[in-house]
């Protein structure tokens, strides 16, 4: 850690970054009162702390909201297992159909979570493009965190405690439908990390072109064949990109797809060639 921190402030120093925090830039979103600075007199835009505190409460008593939401459908999802481990019939089943429900409310959780996460952050109105992304990126991560794992914590901490459902046989530990919990982690985890893998792949080429595709087809409705489109114009089709969301869920994503490979990976140790494969 000491190391990186040198190697960090030697980086900063040799690239013109010191005191960069300092010296920034407020963004253009900015919204305040104009008032006289108390320093040098210059005109500067001022927002009012105790509002600031306000707006910041709300976000994290949203975000908290949608962490109870997360345990509470990973609770009702694992209640239904244990239902469903009750009848012979059903009971070869439930770990399957636990974790399948478990992958789509990881993916229809994440994908409401990221437009709230943006309104969210664009409403505490941050003075600076890095207070902005460290609010989002502590939003993000912690909501990313429970949502992706807590299947994953149950099934490792918790399951191996509870009773037993009717119809068990002996070897089998707690809730876990097996000698140890395991099997099911393993079924968790390679329907969870396949379908993360699938959906992440899936919005970020092939939606694009798909998006790219239909705008062509609309913009050049009517014209001529043989008409060769200018890089503007070709440049106007594409998706909008916006570097600072896209690259703080990048990075969201690709942590939790290393979180999948190294806290789990002795369940499934297949995981960690199927994330090599998709880096």
């Amino acid at each position: 850690l000491e190391f990186w921190k040198r190697q960090e402030s030697t980086t900063a120093l040799l690239w013109g970054m010191s005191d960069f925090e300092k010296l920034e830039q407020d963004r253009p979103e900015y919204q305040g009162d104009i008032v006289k600075s108390h320093i040098d007199g210059s005109e500067m835009v001022y927002f009012p702390e105790k509002k600031l505190a306000r707006l910041q409460f709300f976000s994290r008593t949203v975000v908290t909201t949608f962490i109870m939401i997360v345990v509470c459908v990973v609770a009702a999802i694992y209640v239904l297992r244990f239902s469903l481990q009750q009848s012979a019939d059903t009971n070869p089943f439930a770990s399957g159909v636990a974790s399948v429900m478990n992958a789509v409310q990881i993916q229809v959780f994440n994908m409401i979570y990221q437009k709230t996460v943006i309104f969210l952050t664009e409403n505490e109105n941050h003075r600076t493009d890095t207070l902005y992304e460290d609010s989002m990126i502590v939003k993000l991560f912690l909501f990313q965190f429970v949502n992706s794992y807590s299947s994953f914590f149950f099934l490792g901490f918790i399951a191996t405690y509870l009773p037993k459902p009717n119809g068990s046989t002996e070897d089998q530990v707690g809730q876990c439908a097996a000698a140890n919990c395991m099997e099911p982690m393993a079924i968790n985890l390679a329907i969870i990390f396949g379908t993360r893998l699938v959906v992440t792949n899936f919005l970020d080429m092939l939606l694009p072109y798909m998006s790219y595709k239909k705008k062509l087809k609309e913009e050049t409705e009517g014209v001529a064949e043989d008409v060769v489109l200018t890089p503007a114009e070709k440049d106007y089709l594409l998706v909008v990109y916006q570097p600072m969301i896209e690259n703080i869920s990048s990075y969201a994503d690709t942590a939790i797809q290393f979180g999948y490979t190294m806290l789990f990976c002795t369940a499934l140790p297949l995981a960690t060639f199927l994330s090599l494969v998709n880096n």
